[in-house]
């Protein structure tokens, strides 16, 4: 049921809605929208006033509305993740011992772990099974402020099982708060069944799967990794415009590990994003540019697999590419719920700065969605999404580590989650 809210004795107010999409350097505390004071009157769901709250009241009939008192704390959008792979069995908890002990996530794959251990797993596990883990993690993602959450397949890696998969995440939807915009992602490696018939998976991929995810409108983009572990660029360019021909918008997993010309296949391809991006080029960096893809950085896998090279923030930023961050959360490169963390390590390792790292988990997240007219600011119009945190400057945010910050969560016009 929606609510008829009225957040009030607001000490710091962050709207995102400054300036414009994708801001460069030096413009990112001007789109961060940063107001003192006032209060915020939600209703329908969606954000009707923002101002004093004198103002505000005359607009309303305040007895209508549920005072809620952020007792002089921070107010953001809602948070907003958009590269995450949370639909799994089992763990990878022996990967991480492996790999803090010397082991390459090339080596660990090639000895039948990283992606293929979890695809045994999820293969095994049964709907049911698989629903009930994704609903327990989605609790853990909503309580640390994320409002929406990308949610990709990629652990089936068969007919059967990338369906079921897809399937758990439709399901999902609508037995929690926490919005999901689903993609799909059979082309997340080659599975060990099709290691000598490489064509016989890409065929089954475009032929088959594809057709099906569309339509039954179980996804909304079609993701491929681009590797030499994963997929060709060749490969990866049949698979991504057969999905694009059925409606299903680009999205590239590139350039992570090796420079497989992931971001100028980006660009070819149009996509909404393009993701990792360590070892980007600077002719991927332009392609960028003139598509006008977003760049979507995942700091956490780069800490959880100590990546030696870092992605090329500062060309982007020069060439106007909008970057958003993300989690990349999965069970084996980056086990990690929080958005929060993941602008700590932006800030800390790729030297973004506070209001640049809220900006990439709230407006530009939401862009690298399609979602940004909707979802990732606070305006009047918009999707009342947002978060009450215990906090009095959004630079906190990515100052501390290993708090609960968040205090109360609002989705949609309501209170669904509070500390």
């Amino acid at each position: 049921m929606t609510q008829k809210l009225l957040i009030e004795n607001i000490g710091q107010l962050i709207t995102c809605a400054g300036g414009r999409k994708g801001p460069v350097a030096g413009e990112f505390e001007k789109a961060l929208g940063v107001r003192k004071g006032g209060c915020l009157a939600v209703e329908g769901g969606r954000v009707v006033a923002i101002g004093e709250r004198e103002r505000v009241v005359r607009q309303l009939s305040p007895g209508d509305f549920e005072s809620v008192d952020a007792e002089g704390g921070l107010v953001t959008p809602g948070l907003v993740d958009c590269h995450t792979h949370p639909v799994f069995a089992g763990d990878r908890k022996e990967e991480f011992e492996l790999r803090n002990q010397g082991a390459s996530y090339e080596a660990i794959a090639r000895r039948g772990g990283g992606i293929f251990s979890t695809v045994r797993a999820t293969r095994q596990a049964s709907a049911e099974k698989l629903e009930k883990l994704f609903l327990q993690r989605l609790t853990r993602f909503l309580a640390a402020g994320t409002t929406t959450l990308e949610a990709k397949s990629g652990y089936g890696l068969s007919y059967e099982d990338e369906l079921k998969i897809l399937e758990v995440i439709r399901q999902s939807s609508g037995r929690q708060p926490v919005e999901l915009v689903p993609t799909f992602l059979g082309a997340h490696t080659v599975p060990p069944e099709f290691k000598n018939k490489r064509k016989d998976y890409v065929w089954l991929l475009t032929e088959r799967l594809l057709p099906e995810v569309a339509s039954r409108r179980l996804a909304l983009f079609c993701d491929v990794f681009v590797e030499k572990i994963a997929f060709r660029y060749a490969e990866a360019k049949e698979i991504l415009l057969a999905g694009k021909k059925r409606g299903l918008l680009p999205k590239l997993h590139a350039d992570q590990l090796t420079n497989g010309s992931g971001g100028k296949l980006a660009a070819e391809v149009e996509a909404v994003s393009a993701d990792h991006l360590e070892h980007l080029s600077p002719s991927g960096v332009k392609a960028l540019k003139k598509s006008g893809t977003m760049a979507v950085l995942l700091p956490s896998a780069a800490f959880y697999l100590r990546s030696p090279k870092a992605p090329p923030v500062k060309k982007l930023l020069t060439a106007n590419v909008p970057i958003a961050l993300a989690t990349d959360f999965n069970p084996g490169t980056s086990p990690n719920y929080s958005l929060v963390f993941t602008m700590t390590l932006a800030c800390v390792e790729w030297g973004f700065s506070a209001a640049q790292a809220l900006l990439a988990v709230t407006r530009n997240s939401a862009f690298a969605l399609g979602k940004g007219s909707e979802l990732g600011c606070l305006s009047e119009g918009k999707q009342a999404d947002l978060i009450i945190w215990g906090a009095q400057d959004y630079r906190e945010l990515s100052y501390y580590t290993g708090a609960q910050l968040a205090r109360t969560v609002v989705k949609k016009g309501r209170v669904v989650w509070k500390s």
